[in-house]
């Protein structure tokens, strides 16, 4: 399926929509001078606490381990069965 081309009045919103943020975004921004260079003062946020974690299921992992465990058994019984045989 084709990508979808955009028009000329596409392009044209989408330009004046990235003058417009370019306009705003430094008229938001407050910075603080500590002398010798400035930082932009960003947003703070809540810190979440008292969060539970949370409970995965993780039943694929036993599966898995289960087969790992098994081909190795069988290897290494094949392994002492040729090596006994060999003798």
């Amino acid at each position: 399926m084709a990508k979808k081309r955009k028009t000329r009045q596409e392009k044209i919103i989408a330009d004046l929509r990235r003058q417009l943020n370019t306009q705003e975004t430094p008229a938001k921004e407050k910075t603080v001078s500590t002398g010798l260079y400035s930082l932009p003062q960003t947003k703070s946020f809540q810190q979440v606490t008292n969060k539970k974690p949370i409970a995965n299921n993780y039943t694929y992992v036993i599966s898995d381990l289960r087969k790992t465990v098994l081909f190795t058994i069988i290897a290494l019984a094949a392994q002492i069965a040729i090596y006994f045989a060999s003798q």
